[in-house]
């Protein structure tokens, strides 16, 4: 049985067009675009300023991967105050149709008072599961994925 359970969904755009979309649960369709990236050492996107997201929640935990991918713009449906703060911190432009203080969630309490990006990284990555390392696919499943380079290092990241 897979563990894609939680149906959230990130749609990536590049200059207003549509690349990808993901649906995996907690933090893992960014975690297959940091990893697809290299660790976020290799250039997915072409003009980095024209990429923005939608993602169905944002707390701490996707805003610093935004940082690490070099996501300037993001729009959540639901957005927590702390991700705004830390959104703030990274020079991030974050929008969003319901706002809370937080998510209330061990990945928002785990960042709490962490504003440097390898810190947070880090302390993110000890929160992942062995076995997505080992088969990313059970974690997040590729909706729509164009023919972009980002889209092809997906592809291959979560067939590796």
């Amino acid at each position: 049985m897979s563990p894609i359970r939680d149906n959230g969904m990130l749609t990536i755009f590049e200059a207003g067009r549509l690349v990808m979309r993901l649906s995996g649960g907690w933090l893992y369709p960014l975690w297959t675009l940091y990893f697809a990236a290299g660790h976020g050492n290799l250039p997915l996107f072409s003009k980095p300023e024209t990429i923005s997201v939608l993602d169905t929640k944002i707390g701490r935990g996707a805003v610093l991967l935004y940082a690490a991918l070099g996501i300037g713009e993001a729009h959540g449906k639901l957005v927590s105050a702390l991700a705004q703060k830390q959104a703030l911190h990274f020079g991030i432009r974050l929008t969003y149709e319901e706002h809370v203080e937080s998510l209330e969630c061990m990945t928002e309490s785990l960042l709490e008072g962490v504003t440097d990006l390898n810190e947070g990284l880090s302390a993110l990555e000890t929160r992942l599961r062995e076995s997505f390392l080992s088969n990313p696919r059970d974690y997040v499943e590729p909706v729509y994925l164009d023919n972009t380079k980002i889209s092809s290092a997906v592809g291959t990241y979560l067939h590796s």
